[in-house]
């Protein structure tokens, strides 16, 4: 939607002020996906959430069994 490629914070930042004036919004929620997400609210600054590594187990297959 806002017609960048890389996938700099800074970039990010730009994408997230374009998607909001084009949808009108209050504010913007972009992931990042392993980085996290990164939250733009009206006129203040980016808020970069990092993410937590946590160990995942696929229950699905002992439930076939």
């Amino acid at each position: 939607m806002a017609n960048l490629e890389e996938d700099s914070d800074a970039n990010l930042h730009q994408a997230a002020k374009t998607i909001r004036d084009r949808l009108g919004c209050d504010a913007v929620l972009i992931t990042r996906g392993d980085r996290g997400m990164m939250l733009l609210e009206g006129d203040h600054a980016p808020v970069f959430v990092e993410t937590a590594a946590r160990e995942v187990y696929d229950v699905t297959a002992q439930a076939i069994r």
